[in-house]
């Protein structure tokens, strides 16, 4: 018992120091449980406080073998191919400064996947779903973030990306997409879980989780989100953000939750658990309808798309960037659907905790 309280103490007072508005040592015992999970394949390392220049095989930030200093520099690499000629490769992310280099289109070009030896892109958050300047994170200004076209199984976990825009529009914290593989490809499978997307504006657009087209508009073409975060910081000027765009209904969120962006989700994709709170702009769930199953989503406004979903409701989140529910919570706790995915995907929220009974809609089973 003596051991269990002085690591519960141990917790508390790290979450302090991080500045997290709820009792954070629950997510961050779960995270590092989390750390031990059975990934089984290739791991390679980025660490921001590196230099640029190692193979990316240890956590060092020295020699020969130290981590990538970016992201960038990780999927450019040619041990990064090596390594998914063998199997499933995950690069894990860590560091002490924002990740300020940009992962486009150009760069993903080059990357190979399959079914079976897919790429894992992980971050260290140990407070999942409350941002954290501690941990891994990428941050630009005017600018994508991750624009991938071309390798069709890849799955990001525990990620945090931030965007400010001031000028222009149609910056991307995250897409995922096979839009350049062309007519062949039918197996793809990208994954997006437990990851924030955070956005400024003042005068440029910006999308958090824009994930597109795939080559061959069908079914067995995936791409799913699960447990994600999307929410605006600061508004101002003439555009406007989104926090769940796709205009294609292969592209699947479930439990995810969408707070005070211009649109928290448009067009036609397929939401099921999902919360749209508080939207600046215009409808929650903007040109999303029940037609291709959406269901069992809650909004603060009226428009909450599919078959057992709730409208006009009230959220008791704990406060502040942290959006996890509070037990009195009357607008999303234990309103959702077992099993969204119907194939057992996920159990859990996005602090590990087991979901049961009657799921809680949203990124967060409150227990």
């Amino acid at each position: 018992m003596r051991t269990l309280l002085l690591l519960l103490a141990f917790c508390v007072s790290a979450s302090a120091q991080l500045n997290v508005s709820r009792a954070a040592y629950l997510p961050l015992l779960k995270a590092s449980a989390a750390a031990g999970d059975s990934f089984s394949g290739t791991t390679l390392y980025v660490n921001t406080d590196s230099t640029v220049g190692g193979d990316g095989t240890t956590t060092n930030t020295s020699g020969a073998t130290r981590a990538f200093a970016t992201l960038y520099e990780a999927i450019i690499h040619s041990s990064l191919d090596t390594a998914l000629t063998a199997g499933p490769t995950r690069i894990s992310c860590m560091g002490s400064i924002n990740d300020v280099t940009n992962v486009t289109q150009t760069q993903w070009n080059s990357v190979s996947t399959t079914p079976s030896n897919y790429l894992e892109i992980k971050g260290n958050n140990p407070t999942p779903g409350i941002w954290n300047d501690t941990a891994y994170r990428m941050a630009f200004t005017n600018a994508n973030a991750i624009y991938n076209n071309q390798p069709a199984h890849v799955r990001i976990d525990n990620l945090q990306v931030h965007i400010r825009g001031t000028t222009g529009s149609g910056y991307l914290c995250y897409r995922l997409s096979t839009a350049n593989v062309g007519s062949g490809r039918i197996d793809a499978d990208c994954r997006i879980s437990r990851s924030i997307a955070r956005m400024d504006h003042a005068g440029g657009g910006i999308t958090g989780f824009g994930n597109s087209e795939f080559a061959i508009i069908t079914h067995s073409n995936k791409m799913r989100m699960f447990n994600c975060l999307a929410y605006t910081m600061a508004s101002s000027g003439g555009s406007y953000t989104m926090g769940f765009n796709s205009a294609w209904t292969n592209v699947t969120s479930y439990n995810c939750t969408s707070v005070s962006n211009g649109f928290n989700y448009i067009d036609p994709q397929i939401l099921k658990n999902c919360i749209s709170a508080a939207p600046t702009l215009g409808n929650g769930f903007e040109s999303v309808t029940a037609l291709h199953g959406s269901s069992y989503n809650s909004s603060s406004d009226a428009s909450a798309p599919g078959s057992n979903s709730r409208t006009s409701q009230t959220y008791t989140f704990v406060g502040g960037v942290d959006f996890h529910l509070q037990s009195g919570d009357t607008g999303a706790k234990d309103f959702g659907v077992t099993d969204p995915s119907g194939v057992s995907l996920f159990g859990d929220d996005v602090d590990g905790q087991t979901r049961s009974g009657s799921w809680d809609i949203g990124f967060d089973e409150q227990q």
